[in-house]
């Protein structure tokens, strides 16, 4: 099964850029996680929404992903860039 988890946030306008060096620190990580199939960023430049569409084999390969960086403080860090936590939608490949 192939899922996509859908995250959108909001960006802190003062923290932008910071947050673009921090992604590009970290994507790599992401990207190499047991399950991960492929992630890409989108981000409204006017309002600062922020959508992370991810794709993954299983939604529980997901979860193991975001209890690793929960564990690991990378969660924490994410969060001070943004006005709130991500909103996470998940979304299955109907074959029709």
């Amino acid at each position: 099964m192939s899922l996509v988890a859908c995250l959108h946030s909001k960006v802190k306008p003062e923290h932008t850029d910071e947050l673009m060096s921090f992604l590009e620190e970290k994507l790599p990580a992401v990207r190499g996680f047991e399950g991960c199939r492929n992630v890409s960023i989108y981000l409204n430049k006017e309002n600062g929404d922020m959508i992370f569409n991810e794709q993954w084999a299983s939604k529980e390969a997901h979860e193991q992903y975001l209890l690793s960086i929960q564990n690991n403080g990378v969660m924490s860090q994410l969060l001070s860039y943004l006005a709130s936590p991500p909103n996470v939608s998940y979304f299955e490949k109907l074959d029709i």
